[in-house]
C-alpha cells in the first residue's frame, strides 16, 4: 500500500474498523475505530494498538502482525462494548463483517462477491450475511481462496458441527442432547453449502484457479426426522385458539402452504377472484405461483381484500399494523403453548401440514412440488410415506410375476393385471367389495397371504 495522510481501513463490523497508517517514513501502525452512541448521535472514537511489522518481526506486545492487530482491536470493542453502535446483520454487502480490500482475493472477496450475486438474481441475503458474519468470515475471511486446503476447511467445518447451537442468552447449550447435536449438524450442512456456493461462483466468474479444495470436503449425513404436522383435530383447535388476527393467517398458510414471509409481503392484488387463485410473488428460490384456494381460502381472502387499496398488505395485525417474522413467532409460541404442543410445531409446521393433506388425498407428487414452489421432486418425495396407496400401487403395477410356467409351482391365483383390477375395485367400493375381497386374499397361497 502506497503511504497516505490517513488510514487504511478495514472493516470488522458495523462502526467496527481496524486502521493501517502508512506514513511516508518509517513502519507503519495499526488503530482500532468504533462509533458509540453520545446524545443521540454517533461519534466515533480512535485508539492506537501498536507498530506493524513492516520493518521489525512481531512480538505480540508492541509490535502486532495482521492477525495480532485484529485481535488487539476486538478486545478494545468488547471492553467498550456498552457504548459500541450495535450490529446490523441486514441485506446489504455493507453489512458484512469484513470488508475485502488489497489485490489478494481471500474467502471475504469471495463471500462479498457472491452476497451481491444473490441480491441481483436471486433472493434477501439476510440469512446468508448473518452465518457468514457469525461462522464464516471471523475464521475464514482473511484467508487466500488459492491458499485453501481440504485440511483446513475440515477442520473448520468440524468445529463448526461440534459447538452446539447457542438459546436464549447466547451462550451454547449445556449437555447438549442427540437431537440437538442433529439439529447443529444440519446448520453446519448450510453453512458450508453457503461457503461452497461462493467460492464456486468465485471459481466460474475466473477469480480462483482450483475448486478441488471444497469439493473434497462433504457434508455430513443427517438421518431425516419424522415431518411434523398437524392433524385435522389439531389444526382446528389450533384456529379456535389463536387471536383473530392472528387466525386469518394461521388459515391462509393452511389453505395454501405458503411460507411465513410470503404471507407478510402478500398484497391485497394478489387475490383473483374471479378464479379462487391467489398469487405468490418470487421468494426463496425465485420463482413465483399462482395458487388454487379451496373454498374457505377462497371466502378468506374475498373478506380480507374487501374495500381496501391494491397496494396494501393483504394481513394486518390488531393495531392496523403489517405483521413481522417477530410478532408472528411470538403469536405461534403462545398459542401452542396455551394447546400444550411441543416446540417442534413452528408456522412452518403448517406449510408441511398444507402438503400432508394433500398427498394423504391422493394428490400427485408433482402437483404437489409445484403447489409448494420446489425446483425438485427430491424436496416433495418425503411426504409419499403418508400416502397410503403409494407403494402398493407401484408393487401391484410393476412387479412380473415369477411362477408363472414353472413345473412344480404352486397355481398361480392371479397375475398382476388381475390383482390390479381388483385393487382398484375394491378401493373404489370398499363396502360393496369388502367380502369379496377378502374371499379372494384368502384364495391366495399361504406365503401370498404372509
Amino acid at each position: 500500500m502506497p503511504p497516505r495522510d490517513w488510514p487504511y481501513w478495514f472493516r470488522i463490523g458495523r462502526a467496527r474498523f481496524l486502521g493501517y497508517f502508512r506514513p511516508r517514513a518509517g513502519s507503519g501502525t495499526w488503530q482500532v475505530q468504533f462509533g458509540y452512541v453520545s446524545e443521540g448521535r454517533t461519534k466515533y472514537r480512535q485508539e492506537r494498538l501498536g507498530s506493524a511489522d513492516d520493518s521489525v518481526p512481531s512480538n505480540g506486545d508492541h509490535v502486532l502482525d495482521f492477525d495480532q492487530a485484529l485481535g488487539a482491536a476486538k478486545h478494545v470493542i468488547a471492553v467498550n462494548g456498552q457504548k459500541v453502535v450495535r450490529a446490523n446483520f441486514g441485506a446489504s454487502p455493507d453489512r458484512l463483517l469484513y470488508w475485502p480490500i488489497g489485490d489478494t482475493y481471500t474467502v471475504g472477496h469471495a463471500v462479498h462477491d457472491y452476497l451481491r450475486y444473490i441480491l441481483l438474481y436471486r433472493r434477501s441475503g439476510a440469512s446468508v450475511i448473518y452465518q457468514a458474519n457469525r461462522y464464516i468470515l471471523p475464521d475464514l475471511g482473511t484467508i487466500a481462496v488459492s491458499e485453501l486446503s481440504p485440511d483446513r476447511l475440515r477442520d473448520w467445518f468440524e468445529i463448526l458441527s461440534r459447538i452446539p447451537a447457542a438459546r436464549g442468552t447466547g451462550q451454547p447449550l449445556l449437555n447438549p442432547s442427540a437431537d440437538d447435536m442433529r439439529r447443529r449438524k444440519v446448520a453446519a450442512n448450510r453453512i458450508l453449502s453457503v461457503l461452497t456456493s461462493a467460492l464456486n461462483l468465485a471459481f466460474r466468474d475466473g477469480k480462483a484457479n482450483d475448486d478441488r479444495a471444497w469439493r473434497r470436503v462433504r457434508q455430513h449425513k443427517v438421518p431425516s426426522i419424522r415431518l411434523r404436522y398437524l392433524t385435522e383435530d389439531e389444526a382446528r383447535d389450533f384456529l379456535r385458539e389463536s387471536p383473530a388476527d392472528f387466525r386469518d393467517l394461521v388459515l391462509a398458510a393452511l389453505c395454501t402452504g405458503c411460507r411465513q414471509g410470503e404471507l407478510i409481503r402478500m398484497k391485497v392484488d394478489a387475490f383473483d377472484s374471479a378464479h379462487s387463485r391467489v398469487y405468490v410473488a418470487p421468494s426463496k428460490n425465485g420463482r413465483d405461483r399462482w395458487l388454487a384456494l379451496p373454498p374457505e381460502g377462497a371466502d378468506l381472502f374475498a373478506r380480507l381484500v374487501r374495500r381496501r387499496a391494491s397496494t396494501e398488505p393483504m394481513f394486518l395485525g390488531e393495531s392496523g399494523q403489517p405483521w413481522t417474522n417477530g410478532l408472528a413467532g411470538d403469536q405461534m409460541r403462545a398459542t401452542r403453548t396455551r394447546l400444550r404442543l411441543g416446540r417442534d410445531v413452528v408456522f412452518h409446521t403448517l406449510r408441511h401440514t398444507y402438503a400432508s393433506y394433500l398427498v394423504m388425498a391422493g394428490a400427485p407428487l408433482l402437483a404437489v412440488m409445484k403447489l409448494l414452489g420446489h425446483s425438485s421432486l427430491d424436496q416433495v418425495i418425503r411426504y409419499a410415506h403418508l400416502s397410503p396407496d403409494f407403494l402398493t400401487e407401484s408393487v401391484l403395477q410393476h412387479f412380473p410375476p415369477m411362477l408363472q410356467g414353472a413345473p412344480d409351482a404352486a397355481p398361480v391365483v392371479s397375475n398382476a393385471t388381475a390383482a390390479r383390477r381388483d385393487w382398484d375395485a375394491f378401493q373404489g367400493h370398499p363396502v360393496q367389495r369388502a367380502r369379496e375381497w377378502r374371499g379372494w386374499r384368502n384364495s391366495l397361497p399361504a406365503w401370498a397371504r404372509a
